[in-house]
C-alpha cells in the first residue's frame, strides 16, 4: 500500500502493540523523522484525533500517518475523535497523492474501544465520505474480521445529517479557509461560464475538504424552501448534488449547471460559511 496508517501514541516515539512493530519494521528512519517533528512541530505531542505523515523507512510502503486514537470511555463519548483518526488520514493520504491506504482498527487494542462499534463507525465514515483511494482495513483476529464485514455489508448506508455534521467538523482550519478564500474569488460572471478557473478551482477546495459527500442526491430545496434557509447538512447535500461525484457507481464528473446559474451554489456556501462561523 501506498500509505500504512499506524495507531501511534502522542509521543510519536513508538510504544507497544502495532505501534512498537511499524516502528521496529520501519527502522532507524521511521524514528529520526519522528524525533524531528517532536524537536518543532509537535512538542507537546500529537493531539488525539489528528495526523501527521511521515516516510515508511524500511516498510513495504511510501508513507506512514501516524493517528492517535481515543481512550474508549462508557460515561463520555468519544466517537468524533475516532471518526477524527480516519477522516483527516484519508485526507492527508490525498494530500500526499496516494492511490492506498491500510488502516487498522484504530484505538480497539490498549485503549479499548469495543470492536462491534468501531466496525460500525468505520462503516459510516467510509460510506459517507467519496475519496478516491483503494481503502484496506487490516484486521487483528477472525473475530474482528467478522464484525468488520458485518458492518461494511450493512445495506443501509443513508448519510444522516449527523453524519455529515461529523465529516465537517474534522475539517482542518487551513481547508476551511482555502475553501472560502476560493469562494470568494468567483464572481457572478463565473457562475454564469461553467467551465471559469474560478469555479474549478472553487470544487478542487469543496472535493480536497472533502465537502463533496457520498450521499442520495436528494434536493433539499423543495416544497417552497428558499436556498437561505439551508442546513449545513443539506447545503453539503446540494453542493454535492450540483457536482455529481459518482466515483462509487463507475461514473465520472458532471456539473449540475441550473443548481449554479440559480444562486443554489452560493446560497451553500454561505450556509456552509454561517456554520463553520458558529462551530
Amino acid at each position: 500500500m501506498d500509505v500504512i496508517v499506524n495507531a501511534a501514541n502522542s509521543s510519536l516515539l513508538g510504544g507497544g502493540g502495532l505501534n512498537g512493530v511499524i516502528h521496529r519494521k520501519g527502522g532507524p528512519a521511521l524514528l529520526e523523522e519522528c524525533r524531528e517533528l517532536r524537536a518543532s512541530r509537535y512538542g507537546k505531542g500529537l493531539p488525539t484525533g489528528e495526523v501527521v505523515a511521515t516516510t515508511a523507512g524500511n516498510l513495504p510502503a511510501r508513507w506512514v500517518i501516524h493517528t492517535v486514537g481515543p481512550v474508549y470511555s462508557g460515561t463520555e463519548d468519544r466517537s468524533d475523535l475516532l471518526a477524527s483518526c480516519y477522516l483527516r488520514s484519508l485526507m492527508l493520504a490525498q494530500d500526499l497523492g496516494a492511490e492506498s491506504i491500510a488502516f487498522p482498527a484504530i484505538s480497539t487494542g490498549k485503549f479499548g474501544w469495543p470492536v462491534a462499534d468501531s466496525a460500525r463507525l468505520v462503516s459510516r465514515v467510509l460510506h459517507t465520505t467519496g475519496f478516491r483511494l483503494d481503502i484496506r482495513l487490516v484486521l487483528y483476529s477472525v473475530s474482528d474480521l467478522r464484525a468488520y464485514e458485518e458492518a461494511m455489508g450493512t445495506k443501509d448506508h443513508r448519510v444522516t445529517d449527523a453524519e455529515i455534521v461529523r465529516v465537517l467538523d474534522a475539517v482542518p482550519a487551513d481547508r476551511w479557509r482555502e475553501l472560502f478564500e476560493a469562494a470568494d474569488r468567483v464572481t457572478p460572471a463565473d457562475l454564469e461560464t461553467i467551465g471559469s478557473d474560478a469555479v474549478g478551482q472553487l470544487f478542487r477546495r469543496l472535493f480536497r475538504a472533502p465537502l463533496l459527500v457520498r450521499c442520495d442526491y436528494s434536493n433539499p430545496l423543495v416544497d417552497g424552501r428558499r436556498p437561505e434557509d439551508l442546513t449545513v447538512a443539506e447545503a453539503v447535500r446540494l453542493i454535492t448534488l450540483i457536482w455529481r461525484e459518482d466515483y462509487w457507481s463507475g461514473g465520472g464528473m458532471g456539473v449540475r449547471e441550473d443548481r449554479i446559474r440559480d444562486g443554489s451554489l452560493p446560497a451553500a456556501l454561505d450556509s456552509l460559511r454561517r456554520w463553520h462561523e458558529r462551530a
